[in-house]
This record gives C-alpha cells, structure tokens and sequence, in this order.
C-alpha cells in the first residue's frame, strides 16, 4: 500500500518532528527558505472537455508538504492577525473557514425570497475575481499586513516564497523543465 507524503511525515516519530520543527525555526530565524521547499509542480486542469487553448485550463501549483506545513503556520498567524481587529468583514465568504459558496448562495436566497415576500427590488453584484493572484498589488499586500500588525519576520517569509519560487508544469505525467516565477515585491 502506498501512503501519501503527509502520511510518511506523520509516521515518523518524535525525532522526525523535532527535527522538523527545529528547522523551520531556522527558516523563521534566518528568513530563508530552503531551495527545495520554492519548487512547485504545477498541473492543468480542464475547464471544459477537449480543451485546445491555454485559456481552456486551470491550473493548480503543488508544493511539498514540508513548505505546506509552514505556509500553515504563517497563514494562521496572519487569520489570527486578521480576525483580532475584525478587519475581515461577516459578508466575506470566499477563502474562509467554516464560510464557502454554499453559505453565500444560501443568504442570497433567503435574501432574494424575503425581499419577494414584500414586493421590493433586489440587485445582486456578482464579482468574479479570475486571475487575482496574478493582479496582487504586492506593495499593497505588504502594506496591509504590516497596517494589520502582521510580524516583519512573517512577511518577509511571505515575500521570499513568491520571489523565489520555480516551477515545472506536469503535463501527461510529463514535466517540462524548471522556470522561475517572477513577482515584484516591495516591502
């Protein structure tokens, strides 16, 4: 039987997990990410059957679960950031524990039926950010963390994922060869 990567992690003791933690300490101390942990697999996915042109695909970066498990801890610290001055409004549902679409669509609905209930109007604004990963205003990200008191370390880290990442794409189980990613990043 094979187990998944996480699985192998998991499985491997208290010394295994000591080790582990003492180097993401280092990579949290120095602001360096290990080489290996800034190389990403990314895959296509179909959006729709017989895709033919790149705009016909989503794609997917995979990252290994050492990086994941410290992109974790970053990311719960920047929530806990977040979430301690309200600055993420209730009406957020996307990109939210225990918030989905699911939810969205459920208020909408109780919405859209209520206001039908009395006779009025509803106007719904629907935004679809595709692509917003590529249109980050960077400068502006890191702005914010640091106005919502996210640590200098923390960001750091964050920039230095997004500067020093480099990727393959896995086609047919195929890999092309190694590209670097690049974005600008002002801190």
């Amino acid at each position: 039987m094979k187990y998944p990567p996480s699985c192998s992690l998991k499985c491997t003791g208290n010394m295994a997990v000591k080790v582990f933690t003492h180097l993401c300490q280092k990579i949290y101390e120095t602001g360096k990410w290990p080489a290996d942990f800034l190389q990403t697999v990314i895959i296509l996915i179909e959006k729709k059957p017989n895709a033919t042109k790149c705009s016909d695909f989503r794609t997917i970066s995979l990252l290994g679960h050492a990086a994941r498990v410290l992109i974790r801890v970053l990311n719960k610290r920047i929530e806990a950031k977040a979430n301690a001055i309200n600055h993420i409004g209730k009406d957020q549902f996307g990109f939210r524990k225990g918030k989905g679409t699911r939810d969205a669509i459920a208020t909408l609905r109780v919405l859209g039926e209520r206001r039908l209930q009395r006779g009025k109007y509803l106007c719904i604004c629907f935004v679809d950010y595709e692509k917003a990963f590529d249109r980050v205003d960077w400068r502006k990200m890191m702005w914010m963390l640091k106005d919502i008191g996210v640590d200098w370390r923390d960001r750091n880290l964050i920039a230095k994922l997004y500067l020093g990442q480099r990727a393959v794409v896995r086609i047919d189980g195929e890999l092309s060869g190694y590209c670097i990613i690049i974005i600008i990043v002002h801190l």
